[in-house]
């Protein structure tokens, strides 16, 4: 494909599919600048010019789904292609807390769960399995995004117990 700009800015686009840009073989850039979006899953790509994206100006949700965005620009992505830079990493707020997402660790980009199995995992379908991980009942369990961290929440709860079932890999 020829096209090498996307100029989306200024619009109420909240979402965009992992696969929007397969077959831009060109693509240099693409401007999201002024929109809606929350989240944004590193997008494949097919360009082997490691696109630049432009992201500022949208509400963000600064969670574990962006830690890909801190990551040093243009590595290898799918068959050979460069994977995306953010142009405007520095402009990048997060709307929670009005922080810079360069700014946040990346051990605190965390997202919530309730229960995660890990993928090479066969006993999940059972009550007694090592390898799920099950958020106990009154807390909250967040992760980072290579499951590195694994936090459990249970404080402030009213509980008169140790709650049962706290994932053996909480950190």
């Amino acid at each position: 494909s020829n096209l090498t700009h996307i100029y989306v800015n200024n619009n109420s686009i909240a979402n965009v599919s992992e696969k929007s840009f397969l077959g831009l073989d060109g693509l240099r850039l693409v401007d999201f600048q002024g929109n809606s979006l929350a989240s944004l899953a590193l997008p494949s790509m097919s360009s082997s010019y490691g696109p630049r994206l432009l992201l500022a100006d949208n509400p963000w949700t600064c969670d574990c789904s962006l830690s890909w965005m801190r990551a040093p620009a243009g590595r290898p992505g799918i068959a050979g292609a460069m994977s995306p830079t953010i142009g405007d990493l520095n402009s990048i707020v997060c709307s929670s807390t009005g922080l810079s997402l360069v700014s946040i660790p990346p051990s605190d980009l965390l997202c919530e769960y309730s229960a995660h199995c890990q993928p090479d995992c066969f006993c999940c379908d059972f009550f007694a399995c090592d390898c799920r991980m099950q958020c106990p009942d009154g807390c909250s369990c967040f992760h980072d995004s290579l499951w590195a961290v694994n936090k459990i929440e249970c404080s402030g709860r009213n509980h008169t117990d140790v709650p049962a079932l706290i994932p053996m890999d909480a950190t």
